[in-house]
């Protein structure tokens, strides 16, 4: 059916032989979580979802997820005339295709004292409305986020999330050694509707180091919900849209982020031009799409990089004028495993995921 719901705790590793003698969860033995898209005949729930928030609700064993792929390609209803460049949202009967799944890759539901972890895991393809990494947890719990990939999404990339309300025991999340690339809008009408690499609950404790955050529609870590601690360290950011950090509704670049964020802690965040190992065929495609608006929030400060040319030399392509209209052609093309998986086998400038 495509989605798998499980509501007991259990860590998931991925990536062995089948003799389990050898472990190379992006090379020679991939674990891939993919699935179908058939009217009828396929979920369109989150590929992997772990809920123990109500069967569970104070379990403090550590939950591990480890290695595996979650690949929506197979899942995701595209327009036939456009050959997976276009992904639909609506299911069609007359076709036999359900909706492109808009849940998250993996989501983890957790209560009480939750110690989750999820590494060496890589996302693509998934045209999420929120979390592609959608963690929700209760008081005193822990999350740990590291050395994933995320290649050509919606929504938010990692959405670090709790029930928790009240004024102590805050959840408390590390996200560290992530590659974040091309995390794009819901659709090209939803304008503050995903595009972002992080999003963070208010009542959490966040710190996220040695990550690169690039080419979002809308921004880097978005803070709309004003959180008050979080802390940003030897972070990368380039190729952002509209913001590299967001408080309230106030767009900051890197530069930005010592002297004007309110809650914002670290330092060694920077903005560099990198090169990104994707093939021309789909950044051909990728850089044909349109975005209506690429003008800064509130008419604010331009992020460094973010330039159509500037992209383009990164993707290694021809340096030239993109025209910009109401609609596009193009909307979460399909990447394919391999294509992604290269933009995930070093980091970039010290940041980022490695091959496991």
């Amino acid at each position: 059916m495509s989605s798998d719901i499980i509501t007991v705790p259990v860590s998931i590793i991925g990536g062995y032989s089948l003799d389990f003698a050898q472990r190379d969860p992006w090379g020679v033995h991939k674990t891939i979580l993919s699935g179908v898209n058939g009217y009828m005949k396929s979920e369109t729930t989150s590929r992997l979802a772990i809920q123990c928030s109500k069967t569970h609700k104070e379990y403090s064993g550590q939950i591990t997820i480890d290695g595996l792929i979650i690949d929506n390609g197979d899942r995701n209803f595209y327009v036939t005339k456009t050959k997976d460049k276009y992904i639909k949202r609506k299911a069609s009967p007359e076709e036999g295709f359900n909706p492109t799944p808009d849940s998250p890759g993996i989501e983890i539901d957790m209560a009480t004292g939750a110690n989750i972890v999820v590494r060496n895991c890589a996302f693509i393809n998934i045209a999420a409305s929120q979390g592609v990494l959608d963690i929700q947890v209760g008081k005193n719990s822990r999350g740990l986020v590291e050395n994933n990939l995320f290649v050509n999404n919606t929504g938010e990339a990692i959405y670090a999330k709790t029930a928790w309300q009240a004024t102590d025991g805050h959840p408390q999340y590390t996200i560290k050694n992530n590659t974040i690339l091309f995390t794009w809008r819901y659709d090209e009408a939803a304008s503050y509707h995903g595009g972002t690499a992080i999003k963070a609950d208010e009542r959490i404790l966040l710190e996220a180091e040695n990550n690169l955050f690039a080419f979002c529609d809308e921004g880097g870590v978005d803070n709309i919900k004003k959180c008050k601690a979080i802390t940003l360290n030897n972070n990368l950011f380039t190729g952002n849209q509209k913001f590299d950090y967001r408080e309230y509704n106030t767009a900051l670049t890197v530069s930005d982020m010592v002297d004007y964020a309110d809650y914002a802690k670290g330092g060694g965040n920077e903005t560099q031009t990198i090169k990104i190992p994707v093939s021309t065929a789909w950044s051909s495609v990728y850089m044909s799409r349109v975005l209506p608006s690429r003008a800064s929030i509130d008419g604010g400060s331009q992020t460094p990089n973010s330039g159509i040319n500037a992209l383009r030399s990164m993707l290694g392509l021809p340096v030239q004028g993109t025209s910009v209209g109401a609609q596009s052609e193009v909307w979460l093309n399909r990447i394919s495993l391999d294509d992604a998986l290269k933009t995930g086998m070093q980091p970039y400038n010290g940041r980022g995921c490695s091959k496991p």
